[in-house]
């Protein structure tokens, strides 16, 4: 019976941990689909999810979550913060769209699963990490210096950059944060082959 009561105890305190956990004006993703179509998205209205969500999340709203197995294109301009994509997730920027990503409360972009950007990711102010097991694809010749600026990768992370045969504009990992052994995957145009480089900083 005691040992009843103590699990009756621990399991109450998880379960509005959980709730606690939630703020009025967070999105999760729904399921796959376009980040500007309210069908995409979920909102934590204090008691529960609602969906498909009254509006869809900017940077002025709470947290944002892609989940598992969900894949969230970017296909109209848009402005974020406190965006994580859950192992299993992704973020897609479509060509010639921008994801900006402000910096506001939180930590403003976390990736678990993937991101792949073919359009503009914009992070001016803010920060961006690659956890472990996660991927960060820039499959764009959109600049791309000003992203490792703010970026900090996981010793398990990936990353992929296939934006020209050229490697143009240039890419410069100096003084830039990444793990020892973080793997970066250059595509070379001209062989159609991948070259890896791990660094060792």
């Amino acid at each position: 019976m005691h040992t009843k009561f103590i699990l009756l105890i621990v399991f109450s305190f998880f379960s509005n941990l959980k709730l606690i956990a939630q703020s009025i004006n967070d999105f999760q993703s729904h399921q796959s689909g376009n980040w500007n179509q309210t069908s995409t998205w979920e909102r934590w209205d204090g008691t529960t999810w609602v969906t498909p969500a009254p509006f869809t999340p900017t940077n002025t709203e709470g947290s944002i979550t892609i989940l598992n197995s969900h894949i969230v294109s970017v296909s109209a301009a848009v402005s974020a913060d406190q965006l994580v994509i859950n192992t299993g997730g992704q973020i897609t920027t479509n060509p010639g769209i921008a994801l900006s990503v402000v910096n506001g409360s939180g930590d403003d972009l976390t990736i678990n699963g993937t991101f792949l950007n073919s359009g503009t990711l914009s992070i001016s102010t803010g920060t961006m990490k690659v956890n472990s097991g996660a991927t960060f694809i820039h499959n764009t010749t959109s600049a791309i210096s000003s992203i490792l600026n703010v970026t900090t990768f996981d010793i398990n992370s990936n990353f992929i950059y296939q934006g020209s045969s050229s490697l143009t504009p240039s890419v410069s990992i100096s003084g830039r944060t990444f793990e020892i052994s973080s793997c970066f995957y250059f595509r070379c145009m001209v062989y159609n082959t991948w070259r890896k480089f791990s660094y060792l900083l």
